[in-house]
């Protein structure tokens, strides 16, 4: 990930992805477009990962993988996985990223439906963000929070 001096084009700074380790079939690409709000970027990659960056630095402040399997609100089995494409869509105090494919499988074959996560976002003035919460779809329960 990079942040450029929008003046000079040059880089204010860089921040390496964190990799995979040993994940069998895991690419630490971030292909997704960047979102952003006043002091946070949001950058979905290839792993299921959805991070934050500090605007100011670009240091990780949050991290949540979204490879997972999720029951859904219509009690069929949702499966997180790439974040690829579009990016982060805030809205309303709102955070959504579409996780995973919809289809087949390319490597299982197996049917697969991707997931759309939310997380409430707010702003704490313009040097960066507040609190981030994952609630429940269906039940809308808090499962966690974290200040930035």
């Amino acid at each position: 990930m990079f942040a450029l001096k929008l003046a000079t084009g040059e880089i204010a700074w860089k921040t390496p992805a964190p990799g995979c380790g040993e994940k069998p079939g895991c690419s630490p690409a971030q292909s997704a477009a960047v979102s952003v709000i006043p002091g946070v970027a949001f950058s979905g990659g290839m792993d299921g990962h959805l991070r934050a960056y500090a605007t100011q630095d670009g240091k990780i402040i949050w991290d949540v993988d979204t490879k997972q399997e999720y029951k859904t609100v219509n009690g069929v089995v949702g499966t997180g996985g790439a974040l690829d494409g579009p990016g982060a869509v805030i809205a309303g105090g709102m955070l959504y990223v579409n996780s995973g494919l919809c289809g087949v499988g390319w490597r299982t074959r197996k049917r697969v439906a991707g997931v759309l996560r939310g997380w409430e976002v707010r702003v704490r003035g313009t040097d960066g963000f507040g609190l981030v919460h994952s609630f429940g779809s269906a039940s809308g329960y808090w499962f966690w929070s974290t200040c930035g």
